[in-house]
């Protein structure tokens, strides 16, 4: 289980969505990362960032964090890659939350509006993989949004993108008060039952990929 004590601390903002990155060398997270957003999620039909990026039949977009210190913006690129070349990534299972609080991150090089409980944990991703990159799926900025014959399809492959991940990172918010130690117990429980088959018994899905049952 992760250890994500060093997510840093959260702040306001003013970036507008769908308007290239500011090169003027302010790059302040108080200043431009993360002024919730008028109009709500519909502000993510504003960003031309898909419409560069179309999808073939069997391929989906993969999000990278860019490596950045904790009181700057987020920034992070997204490409194209086909389902089928087994590459190594990890999709996360969130709330997306009000459908008006939202942040803003740079995407291929664009401002892109997100759930505000998706830019705290790209935030805190950012902070604990501060030495390494890593490709990630994840709905809200891998499926575009405003295109519903894509929403659809991807809907569809959703239990092969799951499926074919290498992990699925499970995210419940910041840490609060004593959360950490609740999650530490939990993840010591869980890693127990998983070696103990008078607890836990690995079944394979009906699409193959195991996944644990408590007996």
């Amino acid at each position: 289980m992760e250890d994500w004590s060093d997510c840093p601390s959260f702040a306001e903002g003013k970036d507008e969505p769908g308007t290239p990155a500011s090169a003027d060398g302010q790059d302040n997270d108080t200043e431009n990362n993360c002024l919730p957003f008028a109009n709500g999620l519909d502000e993510l039909r504003q960003s031309p960032v898909h419409n560069r990026l179309p999808l073939q039949p069997g391929n989906i977009r993969l999000l990278t964090i860019q490596p950045g210190k904790a009181d700057t913006k987020i920034r992070c690129t997204l490409a194209v890659y086909p389902l089928d070349a087994h590459l190594k990534y990890s999709a996360l299972s969130y709330a997306w939350g009000s459908r008006l609080a939202n942040r803003g991150i740079i995407l291929n090089g664009l401002t892109f509006a997100i759930p505000k409980n998706l830019w705290r944990f790209l935030r805190c991703r950012r902070a604990a993989n501060t030495k390494r990159s890593e490709l990630l799926w994840i709905d809200a900025v891998c499926i575009n949004q405003a295109d519903s014959a894509e929403r659809t399809q991807q809907v569809g492959m959703m239990a092969q993108i799951y499926g074919s991940a290498s992990g699925v990172l499970a995210w419940l918010g910041p840490s609060h008060h004593n959360s950490d130690v609740a999650m530490r117990a939990i993840g010591k429980g869980l890693q127990y039952s998983l070696t103990n088959t008078r607890f836990c018994d690995l079944a394979h899905s009906p699409t193959g990929s195991r996944h644990p049952q408590l007996v």
